[in-house]
């Protein structure tokens, strides 16, 4: 218990740290006047990566303050590698306008900024991707902790096909860039070069992808199954003949948590008999034998 207790607080203070972190890359950004357009458009998704954090931060206070120390899986690694893209971004951002003041970007560091433009693109990127993942994050905890209804799966389950179908269409976008990369191009020393640079340039792009994949995955998984746990079976029609015995539901070690069982038509003949929901192995077996149940 205390183990679960003392990694319950690693990860608060670390959802701390990667708040502190996102906030002074945000008021780095809003503290230039004449920031690069993009730059300018990375403030809405740090806003709202600063919300999620803080209340990320404040769900796990919470849940430790009820006595309770589960956390989503992977979240650790997650808070870690945002806070490490917020830490590499700034840092950047530092070295692009190191000819600027706080509040204004000279023409110099604006023209660095427009030939770094590529790799501001995929910083901004992985951050997006991250702020995603948190939304997601939160979202399962939700679940976890209030009664979960089909509007807020169907929710969970629209953004996460949204996050990883983001994740996926960058790694494909750089698989055509890798592919655009052709020896055929190589003429003088100097194409050589560029294509070396440019080669270098996509694998380690490939490798960033790769661990933000790898730290959201850790996240999306536990999300799935708690929305196909919560989203129960529909079954739009059944039917039963003769004197056919039908069950349609969960049999065997079931409790409340189960998913639920919805039938919209029913129909029967004969001394059918029907049995719906979620039914224990013990009562299976006497209603096999023709017996109603001892409960």
């Amino acid at each position: 218990m205390a183990e679960a207790v003392g990694l319950a607080s690693s990860v608060i203070a670390v959802a701390q740290l990667t708040w502190e972190t996102c906030k002074m890359l945000n008021d780095t950004i809003k503290g230039f006047h004449n920031a690069p357009a993009k730059l300018k458009n990375l403030r809405s998704d740090l806003s709202t990566l600063l919300q999620l954090l803080a209340s990320l931060r404040s769900y796990l206070v919470q849940t430790i303050s009820a006595g309770h120390t589960s956390i989503p899986d992977g979240l650790k690694p997650a808070l870690q590698g945002c806070q490490k893209l917020c830490d590499e971004f700034l840092q950047r951002i530092t070295e692009l306008t190191s000819h600027s003041r706080p509040t204004y970007i000279s023409k110099r560091d604006r023209i660095r900024f427009h030939f770094n433009d590529t790799e501001i693109t995929h910083l901004k990127d992985r951050l997006v991707q991250y702020k995603l993942t948190f939304d997601i994050a939160l979202n399962v905890a939700s679940l976890r902790t209030t009664s979960q209804n089909k509007e807020m799966t169907e929710n969970l389950d629209t953004k996460f096909v949204t996050s990883l179908g983001r994740l996926t269409g960058k790694i494909e976008s750089l698989e055509d860039v890798m592919q655009a990369i052709s020896i055929s191009q190589i003429g003088s020393v100097a194409d050589r070069d560029q294509y070396d640079d440019n080669v270098l340039r996509a694998v380690a792009a490939f490798e960033q992808y790769e661990r933000v994949m790898k730290q959201c995955i850790k996240i999306h998984t536990p999300a799935l199954e708690e929305e196909k746990q919560s989203n129960g079976t529909t079954v739009k029609w059944i039917r039963a003949l003769d004197d056919a015995k039908q069950y349609c539901g969960n049999l065997g070690n079931v409790d409340r948590g189960d998913p639920v069982i919805c039938i919209e038509q029913a129909e029967v003949s004969g001394q059918t008999r029907q049995y719906f929901g979620n039914i224990s192995g013990a009562i299976a077996v006497e209603l096999s034998d023709g017996n109603l149940p001892s409960c």
